[in-house]
């Protein structure tokens, strides 16, 4: 039996051209002792051993590809979710955005308040949608469950927060583009407020919402 520890990769990573102007947060990577959000075991040594060589892969579209292949051999493996969020971070790291949304809606079906995986896909939808109502309707929705999920317990509070404004951007986006300003108004007013250092309102998203705002106004 062997003991595998579930790593929560519940960071944003900037990197991506969609992505990029999203703030950073810390990355837990997998590992095989310690504990972050508990322990459990694969009791399997053949899925055991193709676990450890997905996970010690190194450069990203080879980890990535690795843990798709665990996924189709192990489908229903307990460490599922661990690697959905795995494949995330890799597909991410890839700059492959449409993998990584892909990667990161497979994990919401597991884990519907994946921090990660709400930001992202909240955030890349409602880049994608143009001006399309139901696919800006779809982005908000997703933004605001990700005002609604709790603070995992293994994610530090300033973690939590620097999360926030990327919700608070896709909401108010989206009642913008349904004319309903007092709603922009409010959202991107909390999305600045969030900002635990002023300076960062100055700068990448913040400082197109201020710009947005003013025009709410």
């Amino acid at each position: 039996m062997k003991k595998v520890v579930i790593a929560s990769a519940l960071a944003i990573a900037a990197t991506g051209t969609t992505f990029c102007s999203l703030p950073a947060l810390a990355q837990a990577a997998p590992s095989s002792s310690g504990t972050q959000s508990g322990q459990i075991t694969i009791k399997d040594p053949a899925e055991y051993n193709a676990y450890s060589n997905a996970i010690s892969q190194t450069a990203p579209a080879a980890r990535a590809a690795a843990i798709e292949q665990f996924l189709q051999q192990y489908p229903n493996s307990v460490v599922k979710q661990e690697m959905l969020e795995q494949l995330v971070a890799a597909d991410q790291a890839t700059g492959d955005t449409a993998k990584t949304l892909d990667a990161a809606k497979q994990l919401l079906q597991v884990d519907p308040n994946n921090l990660r995986a709400l930001a992202f896909v909240s955030f890349v939808s409602k880049s994608q949608a143009g001006n399309d109502p139901a696919k800006l309707d779809e982005a908000a929705a997703f933004a605001q469950r990700g005002l609604n999920a709790p603070k995992p317990a293994a994610m530090s509070q300033a973690n939590f927060d620097a999360v926030k404004p990327i919700f608070y951007d896709v909401i108010g986006t989206d009642d913008v583009a349904k004319k309903d300003y007092k709603g922009a108004i409010d959202a991107f007013t909390k999305e600045l407020q969030a900002y635990s250092d002023p300076t960062q309102t100055t700068k990448g998203l913040a400082l197109i919402d201020t710009y947005y705002l003013g025009n709410a106004y």
